[in-house]
């Protein structure tokens, strides 16, 4: 899910799957925050970890400045749509004894730079996904979480079945992580 340089939400295929279980998450498994003294300043809440106000502003106008698009309240509905969820995977690798490590999502990043056509090709693809250059590292290791997560949960199956076992784990994580997304 990315912005267009006219601040709409777009889909890409790969991108699908990935939809689909940010929704589950905060449709089923996440919880409307109140903005009590403890939420105050949060734009959402997974277990212990607390995502800020600053840090989705932060990231919200770094990427909009760089497409060239006016900051939004859809804007940040879509950045915080990725920021909670890979909290929520790196609990869910933790969980199942899932480690990525950095060794993994470098050469993940170089091989992927390769079939892009190189770095800036990668940048811009990701800039166009919400994801600033800042964030490339991080991205790409929720990503191997999240196929690593899938294989490990329905191995040998098909991608929809692994995408729907993923699903389900993560909303259920995100129950029990008592996950909460502020209403802003």
């Amino acid at each position: 899910m990315g912005l267009g340089r006219d601040g709409v939400v777009g889909r890409t295929t790969r991108g699908r799957r990935r939809v689909i279980v940010v929704a589950a998450v905060l449709a089923v498994g996440g919880l409307v925050a109140g903005c009590g003294p403890e939420r105050a300043g949060s734009a959402a809440i997974v277990g212990d970890a607390r995502i800020t106000d600053m840090q989705l502003s932060d990231q919200v106008n770094v990427v909009t400045a760089a497409l060239g698009i006016p900051t939004s309240a859809k804007a940040n509905h879509v950045f915080l749509d990725g920021l909670a969820p890979a909290e929520i995977y790196t609990a869910l690798a933790a969980k199942l004894g899932i480690d990525i490590t950095d060794g993994e999502v470098q050469k993940f990043i170089n091989e992927t730079e390769v079939q892009v056509g190189g770095r800036q090709a990668l940048i811009d693809q990701l800039l166009q996904s919400g994801v600033p250059e800042s964030e490339v590292f991080g991205f790409a290791r929720t990503f191997l979480q999240q196929r690593a997560i899938a294989e490990k949960l329905a191995a040998g199956r098909s991608q929809e079945e692994q995408g729907a076992a993923l699903g389900a784990a993560v909303t259920l994580l995100s129950k029990e992580l008592d996950t909460q997304v502020s209403p802003r």
